[in-house]
C-alpha cells in the first residue's frame, strides 16, 4: 500500500514541479491556460449528454434496468471527465503518462467488478433470444 501511496504522491509532486517549471520558463501562456479551462468547462455538458445517451440506449434496448443503466451512465460521465482532465493537463504541458496508468488500472478493476453482471446479462439475453420449447415437441 505504501508503494501505491508513494507512486501517487510522486506523480502529484512531479506534476506540480512540471507546472512550476513551465511558469518559471515562461513557456506556459495565457492561451494554454484558457484552452485547458475551455476543455474542462466543455466536458461538463458533453459528459451529461454522454450519460443521458447511455441511459436512454440501455433502457430502450431493454438490456438493463433503471438502476443499472444509471450506473453505466455515471461511469460514462466520469470517463469523459477523466479524459477532459488528461487533455487539459497535456495542454498545460504536463506529462499525462501517470494519468494513463491510473486510467488503465481503473478500467481493469472496473472490468473485473462488472464481470458477473455482464455474464448474467448475456445469459439472460441468450435465454430470451432462443425459441421457446414445449414438452414432447421435436426441434
Amino acid at each position: 500500500m505504501t508503494t501505491v501511496h508513494a507512486l501517487l504522491s510522486n506523480g502529484a509532486s512531479d506534476a506540480a514541479q512540471n507546472i512550476a517549471d513551465s511558469l518559471n520558463e515562461g513557456s506556459l501562456t495565457g492561451w494554454d491556460v484558457l484552452g485547458a479551462a475551455v476543455v474542462v468547462v466543455a466536458s461538463v455538458p458533453l459528459a451529461r449528454a454522454v450519460g443521458a445517451l447511455i441511459k436512454r440506449s440501455l433502457r430502450r434496448s431493454g438490456i438493463a434496468s433503471g438502476e443499472v443503466s444509471a450506473d453505466f451512465a455515471r461511469i460514462g460521465k466520469w470517463l469523459v471527465y477523466l479524459l477532459a482532465i488528461a487533455l487539459a493537463a497535456s495542454i498545460l504541458g504536463l506529462d499525462v503518462r501517470f494519468l494513463s496508468v491510473l486510467f488503465a488500472f481503473a478500467l481493469i478493476i472496473g472490468a473485473l467488478a462488472l464481470k458477473p453482471m455482464v455474464e448474467n446479462s448475456a445469459s439472460g439475453i441468450l435465454l430470451l433470444a432462443r425459441p421457446s420449447f414445449s414438452v414432447g415437441a421435436r426441434s
